[in-house]
């Protein structure tokens, strides 16, 4: 499992440490891309914030994957139901979130589908007729 130091320090003077899963499951994109919603009021009209989703869907994986860190607060798992977003939102500062999106943002093109290779662009052998 992944340990990466964040940008704050511990009152010793180390820095602090967010530990995650790097394995993904199917389980975990169900969930994440359950997380995008778009809703329509009545009226028919519509209201997105593409920064928003973003963040929504990252942080129900952080909620999902991370397993330990040095913060005095419990992990979104250990957090008795309370959203990912306030968990991590209450313990960590923007510097060290915006660490921690840096260093999941492979995992986010993995849960989108965007690093698995597109079959229709890879040079396919032709068949024999």
């Amino acid at each position: 499992m992944p340990r990466i130091p964040m940008v704050s320090l511990q009152d010793d003077g180390t820095p602090n440490w967010v530990e995650y899963r790097d394995k993904l499951m199917a389980g975990d994109r169900f969930l994440v891309q359950a997380a995008a919603r778009v809703e329509q009021a009545a009226d028919g009209s519509a209201h997105t914030s593409f920064l928003e989703m973003n963040n929504d869907m990252r942080n129900a994986l952080l909620g999902r994957i991370i397993t330990a860190w040095s913060y005095p607060a419990p992990t979104p798992a250990q957090a008795a139901g309370q959203p990912a977003d306030l968990v991590i939102g209450n313990a960590m500062d923007l510097d060290d979130y915006s660490a921690l999106e840096k260093a999941v943002e492979p995992l986010m093109d993995k849960i989108s589908g965007r690093s698995v290779p597109d079959p229709k662009t890879e040079s396919a052998t032709p068949l024999a007729v």
